[in-house]
């Protein structure tokens, strides 16, 4: 196998989903003994060869130096100080500020145009992923896929609708947008300029040549009848994959041990970066399944352990809910799941979520609602259960079914982890990239 030199682009290097899957690509590709280099608009980790886009290197002399003190003091947790630096810095940009308060997405980030230009080193391959967040001028795709074979993995709905990540049901994506229902959807947008902002991207996607992934079926088919379609070259289909050495079935005890759990308590796992407020998932449907089973299992001691956002310990009917923050250590998220008895993941929209697959690799039966790519992850009623959006008193009842018939939970349990280990691993996800990266060099060629 030949080395490449590739250069990959992600919002950071340590965050939600799509961060991790750039930089376990990053890092496998390193392993390999590849010429990898990832740019990331924040840099929180201490990974090789990743190198940070500032995204307010180009901009006014004072508006980069106010931007920069504002970042230092919310790190500090000057909040309402960092929030006044910044609207000085908006005010020494008017026709920026302008831009966002009329809805305008915003990809005026110079940086991300100059890096490919001064390279010392010549990527032969360039590998994107989430290209928002504030890092990454899109104007530049069809530039760069010119000069490039131009790989794009989609994590969400982005790339093509008028400014959110996920559409949660709206079908305006493919007739223009415009007229958008749900402004506050992240990334939120002040005024409807939804119309506007979906043709700038398909003027840029009319002058681009892409190579396109999805880790779902589910979201391959919404790429197939959007902006995207005419400027794909190829697409593929490519699962995630997850460091099956880390996210593997352990002794239950030992891990309890270790976080100060009961061994004889029944334990629902919830992990979820920001769960409770994230817009995308069903915190609230979970908190009232939980409350349900609770008062149904008056015999039994049941904790609901929720990681990604900190919060005091509760009482939800008779369920104990332990709350724990996010953390980026892999080998502490793994001992989460090998503590727990099954995994519980609500969402109203989802690509394919990492969680689902590292509870899996644990040995935990999953129960999810069946939206996005998710139905392919769980096989129901051989590595978990699937049940309908929203729907708090189907979930309480899976849930309960499982607590109730422990020889069931432990063979989709296992079922779960053989399933994670032969389809869904690291390696696997790695293999597949780097064969595909070498047809498209050899196509080049």
């Amino acid at each position: 196998m030949n080395s490449y030199r590739i250069a990959y682009f992600s919002t950071s290097d340590q965050a939600g989903g799509a961060e991790r899957i750039a930089s376990l690509l990053h890092g496998g590709m390193l392993a390999r003994g590849h010429r990898s280099t990832l740019y990331v608009g924040e840099k929180r980790g201490e990974m090789a060869a990743t190198e940070v886009l500032v995204p307010h290197q180009g901009r006014r002399r004072l508006a980069r130096s106010l931007l920069e003190s504002s970042q230092r003091l919310a790190d500090n947790g000057s909040g309402w100080s960092s929030l006044v630096v910044r609207m000085l810095a908006r005010l020494l940009e008017v026709d920026r500020w302008a831009k966002w308060k009329m809805g305008i997405e915003d990809f005026d980030y110079p940086e991300s145009r100059r890096v490919l230009r001064n390279l010392s080193v010549r990527p032969q391959l360039v590998h994107g992923h989430n290209l928002h967040g504030g890092y990454f001028d899109l104007r530049y795709l069809s530039q760069i896929s010119s000069l490039y074979p131009t790989v794009l993995t989609l994590h969400d709905e982005w790339l093509m609708t008028g400014h959110c990540a996920y559409a949660l049901g709206c079908q305006r994506w493919q007739s223009g947008c415009g007229q958008c229902p749900a402004l506050e959807t992240y990334p939120a947008m002040g005024r409807d300029a939804t119309g506007h902002n979906l043709q700038r991207k398909r003027s840029i996607y009319r002058q681009s040549r892409l190579y396109l992934a999805t880790p779902s079926r589910w979201l391959m088919e919404r790429v197939e009848s959007s902006i995207l379609a005419p400027a794909i070259r190829e697409r593929r289909v490519i699962p995630y994959g997850i460091d099956v050495s880390i996210f593997r079935p352990s002794q239950r005890a030992e891990a309890r041990q270790r976080l100060g759990i009961p061994n004889e308590a029944l334990v629902v796992l919830y992990l979820a970066n920001r769960g409770r407020v994230n817009p995308f998932k069903d915190f609230e449907t979970v908190e009232r399944a939980i409350a349900w089973i609770g008062n149904s299992q008056p015999n039994r001691e049941l904790i609901f352990l929720s990681v990604g956002q900190a919060g005091p310990t509760e009482l939800v009917g008779r369920v104990t809910v332990i709350s724990i923050g996010y953390t980026a250590a892999r080998e502490e998220v793994a001992g989460y799941y090998q503590a727990a008895d099954l995994f519980v993941h609500a969402a109203k929209t989802d690509n394919f979520p990492l969680t689902v697959l590292e509870a899996m690799a644990c040995g935990l039966p999953v129960i999810a609602t069946a939206v996005g790519g998710i139905p392919e992850q769980v096989e129901e009623g051989y590595t978990g259960w699937l049940v309908p959006a929203r729907d708090a008193a189907a979930l309480a009842n899976r849930i309960s079914q499982l607590i109730e018939r422990p020889a069931e939970r432990q063979a989709m349990g296992q079922a779960a982890a053989e399933k994670a280990r032969t389809a869904y691993s690291l390696d696997q996800m790695v293999q597949s990239y780097e064969d595909w990266y070498s047809e498209i060099l050899d196509q080049r060629r």
